[in-house]
């Protein structure tokens, strides 16, 4: 006899419960794809992507399988901070980076593995845009002879100058919307990320020419040391520990004057010299970055324009508010007197040598050379 209120489940429900099947995973790239900006050889850019799993079961990742491929799978390379196993709801990020080695362009396939059964590897598209290398012109744009400047092109016994030839000669690659007589910038926010042209406030300045990106200071008000660690009225002695570019000597510390922001007598780190001045403004990352470093002579050389478009300094005063017409330190030393360092002058487009002692502008750089 049956238990009144014993009740029999039906066979259906309980093998329901029993044969159910786990819910789909769904991991995925979040942005599918990174596009990297315009790089030039041998420099370095780095972009970020989170891989998030959507599902509500956890998924086993293979680190070990992760895989590049494609064309330009050797001019990438990725980092992740993934665990073993990616929780529902939870994500991890990449951080992919790019060295294109050629002017081909750069594409490849990062693909994540999954050790969990029945669920496909998640797919990170990569795609870069390489372009040389190059030295920007000079920003003339009238042709000289012997005697003669300012002359109209072309001239006689003299062909192929810079104003007939260079960049801001040829319209199918210069646009003045983002830099005049050839010139290429773009004007980068304290995170290193693009600005519009019209943007009014920037920390730094890629040249989209050379690749290599620039410190921007404030428009000085005539007062050393006022205006914090960037301010233009700030000078500095050369001094360089590095023995395989210091030609045997490192120069003057800046010990003995207050030429700089936050200068400390007793504080070798606050010193107004071109060395330690490079160490601040890694520490504190400025514009995102942490690989500043004092221009060379060709590098500096390269934003001089010699248009006459800008009378109090030969630099794009559109992008560079803050440019002196004297001098500023290059980290190229003098090759035969190792008391001397090469400097550039952007009121007349000179490069001459100075005492180490001497304390000049610095406007410092990042890049490869």
């Amino acid at each position: 006899m049956r238990h009144p209120f014993l009740r029999v489940l039906p066979l259906c429900v309980c093998l329901g419960a029993v044969l159910a099947e786990p819910a789909a995973a769904q991991w995925v790239f979040k942005p599918g794809g990174l596009a990297f900006p315009a790089t030039a050889l041998t420099e370095t850019r780095s972009l970020a992507a989170r891989l998030v799993n959507d599902s509500k079961v956890p998924i086993n990742v293979d680190p070990a399988a992760i895989t590049l491929t494609g064309s330009g799978a050797g001019e990438f390379s990725q980092t992740n901070d993934c665990p073993p196993i990616l929780a529902p709801g939870r994500n991890c990020r990449f951080v992919v980076t790019f060295k294109p080695q050629s002017l081909a362009g750069s594409a490849a396939i990062l693909a994540v593995p999954s050790i969990t059964p029945g669920h496909p590897a998640a797919l990170l598209s990569l795609g870069g845009n390489p372009f040389p290398r190059v030295q920007n012109d000079t920003g003339l744009r009238t042709c000289s002879d012997a005697k003669a400047a300012k002359l109209t092109c072309p001239v006689a016994g003299f062909p192929s100058q810079d104003a007939e030839t260079g960049r801001d000669a040829l319209s199918k690659t210069n646009s003045d919307a983002n830099g005049k007589a050839g010139f290429n910038f773009t004007k980068l926010d304290a995170n290193g990320q693009p600005l519009p042209a019209s943007a009014t406030e920037w920390g730094c300045v890629r040249d989209n020419v050379t690749g290599l990106v620039w410190e921007v200071k404030p428009v000085g008000d005539g007062k050393t040391g006022n205006q914090g660690l960037h301010d233009p009225e700030d000078s500095y002695t050369w001094y360089s520990t590095d023995n395989s570019n210091n030609n045997g000597a490192k120069g003057s510390p800046g010990k003995r004057r207050a030429l700089c922001s936050g200068f400390n007598p007793v504080d070798p780190a606050s010193w107004c010299n071109t060395e330690a001045f490079v160490e601040r403004v890694n520490a504190e990352g400025w514009c995102g970055f942490k690989d500043w470093r004092l221009p060379d002579r060709r590098e500096l050389l390269g934003l001089m324009d010699l248009s006459g478009i800008y009378l109090s300094a030969a630099i794009d005063r559109d992008y560079f508010p803050d440019g002196r017409s004297f001098g500023y330190w290059t980290a190229t030393p003098h090759a035969s007197y190792s008391a001397w360092a090469w400097s550039v002058n952007f009121m007349d487009g000179s490069s001459y040598f100075q005492y180490r002692t001497a304390h000049l502008a610095v406007r410092l750089v990042r890049g490869d050379r």
